[in-house]
């Protein structure tokens, strides 16, 4: 027996064994790379995903196109004005003032028994210590009233709830003993991998028991309606139900936009994930939209009371460069005309009693994130349920002639105008990831089509598969030599093995 010829008997099954391993690696890595190939498949709503994805000749921006429903604004025009919004928008977000938020993560949720914590890493929310919030912030008890000691996932009992006759959300309360300050910048929105079960009652409960009976019919797990299901109710009832939906598809694009993948161990746009949850929907994108144009109508509307708002009055510079965003973000929100109409909600002989409905829902809304089991999950749930319940605050409860804070210097609390701010970013990027999945759709569809490329795919592949056997034999060998026991085995298996030609 030669010397190859003892490499392969030694190693003939285990060998075998890591190669066998090394290909179920490569079919289990298939479906992340499924995920990244040209989509020329897609299967669902085809039309309206390529509609999405694919630019129209001498034109910037995707169908759907037109007016968007139940608002005063189209899709062209929130295109135009995201963009321009946009590099102020995440300057202001990186200030201390609006990156640092405090909150109870730890309230039990006051619906059903829900205190199991997801133990994935990603779902994990860093919190501050003392050293680490910024002076301002900090009480003036030196022994401090805010707890920065780590206090067990739903150890706390929920606390009475904190909101007023104008309030939309049950509000964070900034004097809470049980508050933690967290870094909003080093706690992204993202995904996480907190799914299943736990994940499915929150958003069912959020459409099934909030929605005013819209998705009583509700069949697996589609928790999305066409319009045609929204015909038949009020405007009110539609436009929560619309709220909701397009918060849900927002969230949904952030986790797609920022997805780990588990094969290069990156994180990366998933393009099927955007088709798949949003991209494919017409309603679903619309909806996106539409929060859009609600909170761009409530920051416009509450700008003054926003420019003469003390936000860092001990630190001039900072609050001298917090004015000089949201001056410009001003600038170009009031440059064109109302992107909605709230007075014409809440109009008929049920205004009072339906809006304190929709005010009720919403605020049951706000409550069920704390049935949320991923930290991260749960605190980009309150903000931006939170920073929704403010713009609606702002648009069905002041007039815009009340809103200015020498006079009224108590409308808002720091965490709505913070969670305000921050949901109106997430809605941004939400419409910004539209035209980075078309770019990548785009780059993706070159690539199909590119001469060789698939021969040069092929060759990667069976050099990479070439590697791993490699490396596998040596290890194999390796073994055999280091571990007695496996000599004598080898050849129990040579024997059983030869009659197949192994």
């Amino acid at each position: 027996m030669d010397a190859r010829n003892g490499v392969q008997g030694c190693s003939i099954s285990v060998s075998r064994l890591w190669v066998s391993l090394a290909l179920g690696f490569v079919l289990v890595g298939c479906s992340d790379i499924q995920e990244q190939a040209p989509i020329s498949h897609l299967t669902v709503q085809d039309d309206f995903a390529r509609e999405v994805l694919e630019r129209k000749e001498g034109a910037n921006y995707c169908k759907p196109e037109g007016l968007i429903k139940d608002s005063c604004c189209d899709f062209k025009t929130v295109d135009d004005l995201n963009q321009e919004i946009l590099p102020d928008l995440n300057k202001l977000l990186e200030t201390p003032f609006f990156s640092h938020f405090k909150l109870n993560l730890h309230k039990t949720c006051p619906f059903w028994n829900a205190n199991e914590l997801c133990s994935k890493v990603d779902c994990k929310v860093s919190t501050l210590d003392r050293s680490e919030v910024p002076e301002p912030w900090l009480p003036d008890d030196p022994l401090g009233s805010i707890n920065f000691e780590p206090i067990p996932f739903g150890s706390k009992k929920t606390e009475r709830c904190t909101f007023t006759d104008k309030d939309f959300c049950v509000l964070e309360d900034e004097e809470s003993l049980d508050g933690e300050y967290v870094n909003l910048l080093k706690n992204p929105e993202r995904f996480t991998g907190y799914a299943g079960d736990s994940s499915a009652k929150v958003w069912r409960s959020i459409y099934e028991e909030n929605c005013f009976g819209i998705l009583n019919n509700l069949n697996g797990d589609n928790l999305f309606l066409n319009s045609d299901n929204t015909n038949n109710v009020c405007s009110e009832k539609r436009i929560f139900y619309r709220i909701v939906s397009g918060l849900h598809a927002s969230i949904s694009t952030h986790i797609c936009d920022q997805y780990f993948n588990s094969t290069s161990g990156q994180w990366e746009r998933n393009l099927e994930c955007f088709v798949s949850r949003v991209g494919s929907f017409p309603d679903r994108l619309e909806n996106m939209y539409f929060d859009y144009v609600i909170l761009l109508r409530a920051i416009t509307k509450v700008s003054r009371y926003l420019k003469n708002y003390s936000y860092c009055g001990s630190e001039p510079e900072q609050d001298k460069l917090i004015k000089k965003h949201l001056a410009r973000i001003s600038k170009t929100t009031r440059s064109c005309p109302d992107t909605f109409d709230e007075k014409a909600l809440f109009q008929g002989d049920d205004a009072k009693s339906l809006k304190t409905q929709f005010k009720e829902h919403f605020r049951n809304i706000t409550r069920v994130m704390d049935c949320i089991g991923c930290q991260k999950c749960r605190l980009w749930g309150k903000i931006q349920t939170g920073g929704v319940g403010t713009a609606l605050k702002i648009l069905f409860s002041y007039e815009e002639k009340s809103l200015n804070p020498k006079k009224n210097p108590n409308l808002f609390q720091k965490t709505e105008i913070v969670a305000l701010l921050n949901t109106f970013g997430r809605l941004s990027e939400s419409i910004a990831a539209v035209e980075r999945f078309r770019e990548l759709y785009q780059k993706r569809q070159s690539m199909e089509y590119t001469p060789g490329f698939k021969d040069k795919a092929l060759e990667m592949f069976i050099s990479t598969r070439d590697a791993i056997v490699k490396r596998s034999v040596a290890w194999a060998d390796l073994l055999c030599e280091r571990i007695p026991a496996l000599k004598l085995y080898r050849q129990m298996l040579r024997s059983s093995f030869k009659p197949l030609g192994f």
